[in-house]
């Protein structure tokens, strides 16, 4: 379940990323999906995870066409998880 107030950053074509905030944990499991179809990442699964303190940093230098970043507020630092087409790992 995600931490209070997450962000979803979904990589759209064209270098277009689409952002979703989340601020209801109820709500988040609906707006990953959400965030999968519009990076047209069909077979998305969780490739990597980390805490970290500069995530958007990471994110920038990292994010592909396809790709979803979640970011978790944690209370001291970030959580980090980036989703991917099984076929692309």
């Amino acid at each position: 379940m995600a931490e209070k107030h997450s962000f979803i950053l979904a990589a759209k074509e064209d270098f277009e990323i689409e952002a979703f905030l989340i601020t209801d944990n109820a709500k988040f499991e609906k707006a990953k999906q959400s965030a999968f179809t519009t990076a047209n990442c069909g077979k998305c699964e969780l490739v990597e995870s980390t805490k970290t303190d500069q995530p958007m940093d990471e994110v920038f230098n990292r994010i592909k066409e396809g790709e979803v970043f979640v970011i978790k507020f944690l209370p001291k630092s970030y959580l980090l998880e980036r989703y991917a087409n099984s076929t692309e790992k």
